[in-house]
Protein backbone atom coordinates (compact mmCIF):
# COMPACT_ATOMS: atom_id res chain seq x y z
CA UNK A 1 0.00 0.00 0.00
CA UNK A 2 1.46 3.34 -1.01
CA UNK A 3 1.88 5.79 1.87
CA UNK A 4 2.46 9.53 1.77
CA UNK A 5 3.29 11.61 4.82
CA UNK A 6 1.87 14.84 6.10
CA UNK A 7 4.05 17.04 8.23
CA UNK A 8 3.23 20.73 8.59
CA UNK A 9 4.49 22.75 11.52
CA UNK A 10 2.41 25.59 12.79
CA UNK A 11 -0.09 26.99 15.20
CA UNK A 12 -1.04 25.50 18.54
CA UNK A 13 -4.47 24.85 19.94
CA UNK A 14 -6.65 26.35 22.62
CA UNK A 15 -5.31 23.53 24.78
CA UNK A 16 -1.96 21.86 24.33
CA UNK A 17 -2.04 19.13 21.66
CA UNK A 18 -1.12 15.58 22.71
CA UNK A 19 2.41 14.28 22.20
CA UNK A 20 3.97 11.00 21.11
CA UNK A 21 4.24 8.78 24.15
CA UNK A 22 7.71 7.68 25.17
CA UNK A 23 6.79 3.96 25.08
CA UNK A 24 5.31 4.27 21.57
CA UNK A 25 8.46 6.03 20.35
CA UNK A 26 10.67 3.36 21.99
CA UNK A 27 8.76 0.47 20.39
CA UNK A 28 8.80 2.28 17.04
CA UNK A 29 12.58 2.66 17.27
CA UNK A 30 12.92 -1.04 18.08
CA UNK A 31 10.78 -2.06 15.08
CA UNK A 32 12.77 0.19 12.76
CA UNK A 33 16.12 -1.15 14.00
CA UNK A 34 14.99 -4.76 13.44
CA UNK A 35 13.13 -4.04 10.20
CA UNK A 36 10.03 -5.66 11.71
CA UNK A 37 6.45 -4.86 10.79
CA UNK A 38 4.07 -3.33 13.31
CA UNK A 39 0.49 -2.15 13.48
CA UNK A 40 -0.44 1.39 14.42
CA UNK A 41 -3.93 1.81 15.89
CA UNK A 42 -5.30 5.34 15.42
CA UNK A 43 -8.54 6.58 16.97
CA UNK A 44 -10.34 8.28 14.08
CA UNK A 45 -13.76 8.79 15.61
CA UNK A 46 -15.31 9.14 19.07
CA UNK A 47 -18.80 9.78 20.38
CA UNK A 48 -20.05 10.02 23.95
CA UNK A 49 -17.87 8.91 26.85
CA UNK A 50 -14.64 7.36 25.57
CA UNK A 51 -11.20 6.83 27.08
CA UNK A 52 -9.47 8.08 23.93
CA UNK A 53 -10.29 10.85 21.48
CA UNK A 54 -9.40 11.19 17.77
CA UNK A 55 -5.63 11.04 17.42
CA UNK A 56 -5.07 8.51 20.19
CA UNK A 57 -2.29 6.10 19.20
CA UNK A 58 -1.30 2.56 20.11
CA UNK A 59 1.45 0.43 18.55
CA UNK A 60 1.59 -3.37 18.28
CA UNK A 61 4.54 -5.60 17.38
CA UNK A 62 4.51 -9.11 15.88
CA UNK A 63 6.11 -10.54 19.04
CA UNK A 64 3.21 -9.34 21.20
CA UNK A 65 4.70 -6.14 22.53
CA UNK A 66 2.32 -3.19 22.89
CA UNK A 67 2.79 0.52 23.55
CA UNK A 68 0.21 3.19 24.22
CA UNK A 69 -3.32 2.79 25.51
CA UNK A 70 -6.70 3.45 23.94
CA UNK A 71 -9.22 2.17 26.45
CA UNK A 72 -7.60 1.54 29.80
CA UNK A 73 -7.26 -2.16 29.00
CA UNK A 74 -10.86 -2.80 27.92
CA UNK A 75 -10.25 -3.11 24.17
CA UNK A 76 -6.57 -3.93 23.97
CA UNK A 77 -6.94 -7.75 23.85
CA UNK A 78 -9.42 -7.56 20.99
CA UNK A 79 -7.30 -4.95 19.21
CA UNK A 80 -4.20 -7.14 19.54
CA UNK A 81 -5.95 -9.99 17.70
CA UNK A 82 -7.02 -7.67 14.90
CA UNK A 83 -3.58 -6.04 14.78
CA UNK A 84 -1.98 -9.46 14.33
CA UNK A 85 -4.08 -9.98 11.20
CA UNK A 86 -3.12 -6.55 9.85
CA UNK A 87 0.58 -7.29 10.39
CA UNK A 88 0.17 -10.68 8.70
CA UNK A 89 -1.74 -9.42 5.64
CA UNK A 90 -0.40 -5.88 5.33
CA UNK A 91 -3.95 -4.63 4.78
CA UNK A 92 -5.38 -1.80 6.89
CA UNK A 93 -8.63 -2.41 8.78
CA UNK A 94 -11.27 -0.33 10.54
CA UNK A 95 -13.03 -1.43 13.72
CA UNK A 96 -16.00 0.11 15.55
CA UNK A 97 -16.74 -0.34 19.25
CA UNK A 98 -20.24 0.73 20.30
CA UNK A 99 -21.02 0.63 24.02
CA UNK A 100 -24.04 2.94 24.05
CA UNK A 101 -26.45 0.13 24.93
CA UNK A 102 -24.93 -0.87 28.27
CA UNK A 103 -27.10 -3.96 28.83
CA UNK A 104 -26.43 -5.37 25.36
CA UNK A 105 -22.73 -4.58 25.70
CA UNK A 106 -22.50 -6.41 29.03
CA UNK A 107 -24.33 -9.46 27.63
CA UNK A 108 -22.87 -9.76 24.14
CA UNK A 109 -20.09 -7.21 23.81
CA UNK A 110 -16.90 -6.33 25.68
CA UNK A 111 -18.72 -5.11 28.81
CA UNK A 112 -17.16 -1.66 28.60
CA UNK A 113 -19.96 0.25 30.28
CA UNK A 114 -18.62 3.55 28.93
CA UNK A 115 -21.67 4.44 26.80
CA UNK A 116 -19.48 5.69 23.98
CA UNK A 117 -18.45 4.84 20.42
CA UNK A 118 -14.90 4.47 19.10
CA UNK A 119 -13.74 4.07 15.51
CA UNK A 120 -10.16 2.86 15.17
CA UNK A 121 -8.06 2.48 12.02
CA UNK A 122 -5.41 -0.25 12.16
CA UNK A 123 -2.48 0.58 9.86
CA UNK A 124 0.47 -1.65 8.91
CA UNK A 125 3.79 0.07 9.57
CA UNK A 126 7.03 -1.38 8.29
CA UNK A 127 9.62 -1.09 5.55
CA UNK A 128 6.90 -1.04 2.90
CA UNK A 129 5.41 2.09 4.51
CA UNK A 130 8.75 3.63 5.46
CA UNK A 131 7.64 3.21 9.10
CA UNK A 132 5.41 6.22 8.61
CA UNK A 133 3.90 8.19 10.16
CA UNK A 134 5.98 7.12 13.15
CA UNK A 135 9.35 8.20 11.68
CA UNK A 136 8.10 11.69 10.95
CA UNK A 137 6.38 12.02 14.31
CA UNK A 138 9.60 11.02 16.07
CA UNK A 139 11.72 13.42 14.03
CA UNK A 140 9.37 16.30 14.81
CA UNK A 141 9.42 15.47 18.53
CA UNK A 142 13.23 15.26 18.56
CA UNK A 143 13.40 18.76 17.06
CA UNK A 144 10.95 20.11 19.61
CA UNK A 145 8.44 20.92 16.86
CA UNK A 146 4.69 20.55 16.63
CA UNK A 147 3.32 18.74 13.62
CA UNK A 148 0.19 17.94 11.67
CA UNK A 149 -0.48 14.76 9.78
CA UNK A 150 -3.44 13.39 7.91
CA UNK A 151 -5.15 10.05 7.33
CA UNK A 152 -7.72 9.15 4.69
CA UNK A 153 -10.63 7.64 6.62
CA UNK A 154 -13.16 7.17 3.80
CA UNK A 155 -12.68 6.49 0.11
CA UNK A 156 -10.55 4.31 -2.12
CA UNK A 157 -7.37 5.45 -0.36
CA UNK A 158 -8.70 4.71 3.13
CA UNK A 159 -5.79 4.09 5.49
CA UNK A 160 -3.34 6.27 3.54
CA UNK A 161 -1.25 8.74 5.54
CA UNK A 162 -1.12 12.10 3.78
CA UNK A 163 1.78 14.38 2.85
CA UNK A 164 0.52 17.87 2.12
CA UNK A 165 -1.95 19.80 4.29
CA UNK A 166 -5.45 19.63 2.84
CA UNK A 167 -6.65 22.82 1.11
CA UNK A 168 -9.70 22.95 3.37
CA UNK A 169 -7.85 22.30 6.63
CA UNK A 170 -7.72 25.92 7.81
CA UNK A 171 -11.47 26.34 7.37
CA UNK A 172 -12.37 22.98 8.89
CA UNK A 173 -11.46 23.92 12.46
CA UNK A 174 -10.08 21.58 15.12
CA UNK A 175 -13.56 20.78 16.36
CA UNK A 176 -13.60 17.02 16.90
CA UNK A 177 -13.58 15.59 20.46
CA UNK A 178 -10.24 16.30 22.10
CA UNK A 179 -9.81 19.59 20.23
CA UNK A 180 -6.87 18.52 18.08
CA UNK A 181 -8.48 16.72 15.16
CA UNK A 182 -10.32 17.99 12.10
CA UNK A 183 -12.30 16.34 9.31
CA UNK A 184 -11.81 17.55 5.75
CA UNK A 185 -13.97 16.36 2.86
CA UNK A 186 -12.39 16.14 -0.59
CA UNK A 187 -15.31 15.95 -3.05
CA UNK A 188 -13.03 15.60 -6.07
CA UNK A 189 -11.43 12.47 -4.67
CA UNK A 190 -14.67 11.40 -2.98
CA UNK A 191 -12.88 10.87 0.30
CA UNK A 192 -12.76 12.07 3.88
CA UNK A 193 -9.53 12.98 5.62
CA UNK A 194 -8.82 13.15 9.34
CA UNK A 195 -6.13 15.66 10.27
CA UNK A 196 -4.34 15.44 13.60
CA UNK A 197 -1.88 17.70 15.36
CA UNK A 198 0.73 16.68 17.90
CA UNK A 199 3.12 18.66 20.06
CA UNK A 200 6.61 17.76 21.25
CA UNK A 201 6.80 16.36 24.78
CA UNK A 202 6.48 18.98 27.53
CA UNK A 203 9.80 20.19 28.94
CA UNK A 204 10.25 20.59 32.69
CA UNK A 205 13.16 22.69 33.97
CA UNK A 206 14.22 22.24 37.59
CA UNK A 207 16.30 25.15 38.87
CA UNK A 208 17.80 23.45 41.88
CA UNK A 209 18.66 19.81 42.54
CA UNK A 210 17.48 19.53 46.13
CA UNK A 211 15.83 16.66 47.95
CA UNK A 212 12.58 16.86 45.99
CA UNK A 213 14.21 17.08 42.56
CA UNK A 214 14.92 13.35 41.94
CA UNK A 215 11.33 12.34 42.75
CA UNK A 216 9.97 15.19 40.64
CA UNK A 217 12.20 14.26 37.70
CA UNK A 218 11.20 10.60 37.99
CA UNK A 219 7.51 11.48 37.93
CA UNK A 220 7.90 13.79 34.93
CA UNK A 221 9.79 11.10 33.02
CA UNK A 222 6.94 8.67 33.75
CA UNK A 223 4.60 11.18 32.09
CA UNK A 224 6.85 11.19 29.02
CA UNK A 225 8.21 14.71 29.57
CA UNK A 226 11.68 15.98 28.85
CA UNK A 227 13.47 16.97 32.07
CA UNK A 228 16.45 19.24 32.64
CA UNK A 229 17.99 19.84 36.09
CA UNK A 230 20.24 22.85 36.74
CA UNK A 231 22.24 23.55 39.89
CA UNK A 232 25.25 25.73 40.65
CA UNK A 233 26.69 23.11 43.02
CA UNK A 234 28.58 20.30 41.28
CA UNK A 235 27.90 17.89 44.13
CA UNK A 236 24.15 18.35 43.64
CA UNK A 237 24.26 18.48 39.84
CA UNK A 238 25.27 14.83 39.76
CA UNK A 239 23.61 12.65 37.08
CA UNK A 240 23.93 9.65 39.40
CA UNK A 241 21.23 11.18 41.63
CA UNK A 242 18.69 11.12 38.79
CA UNK A 243 17.18 8.48 36.53
CA UNK A 244 18.52 7.90 33.04
CA UNK A 245 17.03 10.30 30.53
CA UNK A 246 17.30 13.39 32.73
CA UNK A 247 19.68 16.11 31.53
CA UNK A 248 21.67 17.31 34.56
CA UNK A 249 23.90 20.37 34.19
CA UNK A 250 25.96 22.52 36.50
CA UNK A 251 25.13 26.19 35.88
CA UNK A 252 25.34 29.35 37.94
CA UNK A 253 22.09 31.31 37.51
CA UNK A 254 23.99 34.61 37.50
CA UNK A 255 25.49 33.94 34.10
CA UNK A 256 23.31 31.28 32.55
CA UNK A 257 22.41 31.65 28.87
CA UNK A 258 18.73 32.17 28.12
CA UNK A 259 18.91 29.26 25.65
CA UNK A 260 19.51 26.90 28.60
CA UNK A 261 16.26 28.05 30.19
CA UNK A 262 13.94 27.21 27.28
CA UNK A 263 11.07 25.17 28.74
CA UNK A 264 7.29 25.18 29.08
CA UNK A 265 7.37 24.83 32.84
CA UNK A 266 10.12 25.64 35.34
CA UNK A 267 10.37 25.14 39.08
CA UNK A 268 12.73 27.21 41.22
CA UNK A 269 13.81 25.07 44.16
CA UNK A 270 17.45 25.71 45.12
CA UNK A 271 16.53 26.16 48.82
CA UNK A 272 18.76 29.25 48.98
CA UNK A 273 17.34 32.76 49.01
CA UNK A 274 20.07 34.45 46.95
CA UNK A 275 20.28 31.61 44.43
CA UNK A 276 16.52 31.38 44.02
CA UNK A 277 16.40 35.14 43.44
CA UNK A 278 19.02 34.74 40.70
CA UNK A 279 17.06 31.90 39.06
CA UNK A 280 13.88 34.01 39.13
CA UNK A 281 15.73 36.94 37.60
CA UNK A 282 17.06 34.72 34.81
CA UNK A 283 13.62 33.22 34.15
CA UNK A 284 11.96 36.64 34.22
CA UNK A 285 13.85 37.48 31.03
CA UNK A 286 12.53 34.37 29.23
CA UNK A 287 9.16 33.46 27.77
CA UNK A 288 8.66 30.45 30.07
CA UNK A 289 4.87 30.50 30.49
CA UNK A 290 4.65 28.81 33.92
CA UNK A 291 7.16 29.15 36.76
CA UNK A 292 6.75 27.45 40.11
CA UNK A 293 8.47 28.66 43.26
CA UNK A 294 9.02 26.40 46.25
CA UNK A 295 8.51 27.95 49.68
CA UNK A 296 5.92 29.86 51.74
CA UNK A 297 4.21 33.13 50.70
CA UNK A 298 6.47 35.28 52.92
CA UNK A 299 9.57 33.90 51.18
CA UNK A 300 8.01 34.60 47.79
CA UNK A 301 7.37 38.21 48.83
CA UNK A 302 11.01 38.65 49.88
CA UNK A 303 12.23 37.23 46.59
CA UNK A 304 9.99 39.47 44.52
CA UNK A 305 11.18 42.49 46.51
CA UNK A 306 14.75 41.59 45.60
CA UNK A 307 13.83 41.50 41.91
CA UNK A 308 12.44 45.03 41.97
CA UNK A 309 10.96 46.06 38.64
CA UNK A 310 11.82 42.67 37.13
CA UNK A 311 9.14 41.14 39.33
CA UNK A 312 6.40 42.62 37.14
CA UNK A 313 7.49 40.39 34.23
CA UNK A 314 6.55 37.34 36.29
CA UNK A 315 2.93 38.44 36.73
CA UNK A 316 0.56 35.72 35.58
CA UNK A 317 3.42 33.22 35.22
CA UNK A 318 4.59 32.64 38.77
CA UNK A 319 2.91 30.15 41.10
CA UNK A 320 4.24 30.29 44.61
CA UNK A 321 3.94 28.40 46.80
CA UNK A 322 4.08 25.87 43.98
CA UNK A 323 1.94 22.75 44.01
CA UNK A 324 -1.58 21.61 44.72
CA UNK A 325 -2.75 21.62 48.37
CA UNK A 326 -2.71 17.87 49.05
CA UNK A 327 -1.13 17.99 52.50
CA UNK A 328 2.34 17.13 51.18
CA UNK A 329 5.19 16.83 53.69
CA UNK A 330 7.81 14.37 52.44
CA UNK A 331 10.00 15.04 49.37
CA UNK A 332 7.99 12.49 47.40
CA UNK A 333 4.65 14.02 48.40
CA UNK A 334 5.93 17.50 47.61
CA UNK A 335 7.11 16.27 44.22
CA UNK A 336 3.66 14.81 43.54
CA UNK A 337 2.02 18.10 44.48
CA UNK A 338 4.33 20.09 42.21
CA UNK A 339 3.99 17.67 39.30
CA UNK A 340 0.19 17.76 39.53
CA UNK A 341 0.24 21.56 39.35
CA UNK A 342 2.69 21.46 36.44
CA UNK A 343 0.51 18.96 34.56
CA UNK A 344 -2.51 21.19 35.12
CA UNK A 345 -0.57 24.14 33.70
CA UNK A 346 0.79 22.20 30.71
CA UNK A 347 -2.65 20.91 29.73
CA UNK A 348 -3.95 24.49 29.49
CA UNK A 349 -1.05 25.84 27.42
CA UNK A 350 -1.79 26.83 23.82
Amino acid sequence: MSTAIAMAFGAGAARRPPFLRRDVAALSTSLQAAGDVGCLAVVTGAEGSTYSKPGGLMLFAVDGRQAGLLSGGCLETDLAERAARVMRTGVAEVVHYDARDVEQDVLFGLALGCEGVLRIHLLPVGLAQGFEPLCSLQRAASRGESCRWGLVTRGQRSGTVLLAPAPGLAAAGWSLPGGHAALVADPLADEEQLWLRMAPPPHLLLCGAGAEAPALATGALALGWEVTVLDHRSAWADPARFPAGVAVRCHDPRGVSSSVLVAEVAVVMAHHLEVDAAWLAALAATGTPWIGLLGPPARRARLLDRLGRQASTLAGRLQGPVGLPIGARTPEEIALSILAAAQQAVAALA
